[in-house]
């Protein structure tokens, strides 16, 4: 993805960097723009990492992030439940929810694979958003427009259940 970036968005001003999350603090430049997709529901320690974006920008920098919605990342699952997140009833389909409030590790199964995540719920991602000093420009939960949903009308679902957040802060 970062040879593309590059390849699509040349600019002597642009500098792109591949770091783990958890190393950014080695970084010692300032920047005016932090971007992460769908990968913040993957690092145990957001508080901390807040706090290093924040150092790592300019005033009136960004820093842009998708994740996992909280409501996707709640259910702590286990063998009796694997597979049954969700019952249809009538003509609708209702996704089960639970441990919501209980914030931390999950392991689930992706494509056979044991993957870890880190569950937040809405307090606390806000609450830590509000502690590392940033100020929140705008939060959005996706919805699939007519044309998604002619390509793929199983999406119809995220009316009911966002899948993502996306939440752009500003360093004041």
């Amino acid at each position: 993805m970062i040879n593309l970036a590059k390849e699509r968005n040349q600019n002597e001003k642009i500098d792109y960097k591949v770091l783990a999350m958890e190393d950014i603090n080695e970084l010692k430049d300032k920047y005016d723009l932090v971007v992460s997709s769908l990968a913040i529901h993957y690092i145990k320690d957001f508080d901390k990492l807040l706090n290093e974006v924040y150092e790592l920008l300019n005033d009136n920098g960004y820093f842009i992030f998708s994740q996992e919605h909280p409501i996707e990342t709640a259910t702590i699952l286990n063998e009796e439940c694997h597979g049954k997140d969700n019952i249809d009833i009538g003509n609708k389909n209702y996704f089960l929810i639970s441990d919501y409030n209980i914030n931390g590790k999950r392991i689930v199964d992706w494509h056979n694979c044991k993957v870890i995540k880190y569950h937040r719920n809405f307090s606390n991602i806000i609450n830590s958003i509000i502690k590392s000093g940033f100020q929140i420009e705008e939060i959005v939960e996706p919805i699939p427009n007519s044309k998604i949903l002619n390509l793929k009308p199983k999406y119809k679902n995220q009316f009911d259940r966002p899948y993502f957040i996306f939440i752009k802060l500003i360093k004041k």
